[in-house]
């Protein structure tokens, strides 16, 4: 029975954990680098998400005044066609406007 427990111990010497323990001190190295890299990476995607973002809402605000300004020169526009429709010079034309659009 001694002889089964002494065949499933891993071979455990001094020199083979100095090296496992190398190998994972290395791994842990790579890693932290690879974690600050990955930290730092992480960051300059903010700063350039925070500076898209900025850039997108300034042009939504242009665009919304911009807008604004043609919404209201469209409705001045409409409303000046809408009295001169209803002006007394535009009633007496009619009937020109009417013969210019039926003679050839």
């Amino acid at each position: 029975m001694t002889d089964h427990i002494a065949d499933t111990t891993p071979d455990v010497s001094p020199r083979s954990d100095t090296r496992e323990i190398a190998c994972l001190r290395a791994q842990i190295g790579r890693l932290e680098t690879l974690a600050l890299r990955l930290h730092d990476e992480a960051k300059e995607a903010e700063v350039s998400h925070a500076l898209r973002r900025a850039a997108l809402e300034s042009w939504v605000a242009e665009t919304e005044t911009r807008l604004s300004g043609v919404e209201a020169e469209n409705a001045l526009l409409r409303h000046e066609i809408a009295e001169l429709h209803a002006s007394t010079s535009w009633r007496l034309t009619a009937p020109l406007r009417w013969l210019r659009l039926r003679l050839p």
